[in-house]
């Protein structure tokens, strides 16, 4: 595993190293300066795995910090060279939740709460697999399952088992048990809070209920891409399009 040096951090090099995980530094132009490398590259001649030395490139973007995603644009454009060189891209944002209400963190000129759920939506559009974490040790933990994937068996392209949705719900959630499936669907869409799927959960209890209504032949279109406009104290529009757009599509190829 290479990290990069922009990565040097002492508490993540020592949850590394508390979990056993070799790793070695590199200095690119060529690599976002937050990514983290999981295959062969020109550094070194060696590979995680010998006996799986075919297993997909693998590039985990770490952005320990909600600041360190700045500029948006860079990831983007890293993303785009991932597609072209046929590199599995991963992107761990820790502690994003948190500081998305936070003020200090709004104010940044390069950030609108809109503007990053729709960058948000692109990333994972270019095959991205986005990840939420709270912690450091949340995010090594999640580092060390992908290695184990790509080291102890062959890969396979079943998207069930290797693209792990990233959102889960808090340990003390209010969402009762029988609803937590639905609510774990609504909170990996970009834009969804928690706090926001308990909301829907109260008009819609079952995944069901809301299938009805958008099928619902006495709703026209705006009713249901209005649906959920006053979700939070703003006006949510892109928001409540975007769940109408995850839910509707019929076509089985489109990506929503």
């Amino acid at each position: 595993m290479y990290i990069p040096k922009n990565l040097k951090i002492e508490e993540f090099t020592n949850a590394l190293a508390s979990q056993h995980l070799p790793f070695d530094f590199f200095s690119s132009d060529k690599h976002h300066p937050n990514s983290i490398l999981l295959h062969r590259t020109h550094f070194s001649k060696k590979v995680l795995a010998h006996q799986f030395e075919n297993f997909p490139k693998t590039t985990i973007l770490y952005f320990p910090t909600p600041n360190a995603l700045f500029p948006l644009n860079s990831i983007t454009t890293y993303l785009n060279q991932c597609k072209h060189s046929q590199i599995v891209p991963i992107i761990i944002l820790q502690g994003i939740e948190e500081s998305l209400s936070a003020s200090s963190f709004t104010q940044h000129p390069d950030f609108d709460s809109d503007h990053f759920h729709e960058t948000l939506t692109k990333w994972m559009l270019q095959g991205a697999d986005c990840l939420f974490t709270d912690s450091t040790k949340e995010s090594v933990d999640f580092i060390q399952r992908t290695l184990e994937i790509l080291t102890k068996a062959p890969y396979r392209p079943d998207a069930s088992i290797h693209r792990i949705h990233g959102r889960k719900l808090k340990p003390n959630t209010e969402i009762p048990e029988s609803q937590k499936n639905w609510a774990l669907q609504l909170i990996n869409i970009p834009g969804i809070s928690e706090s926001k799927a308990l909301k829907i959960l109260e008009r819609f209890p079952k995944l069901s209920d809301l299938f009805e209504f958008y099928l619902d032949e006495r709703n026209t279109n705006s009713d249901k891409k209005n649906l959920f406009l006053n979700i939070s104290e703003r006006r949510e529009k892109r928001l409540s399009e975007k769940v109408w757009g995850v839910f509707s599509s019929l076509n089985e190829s489109e990506p929503v």
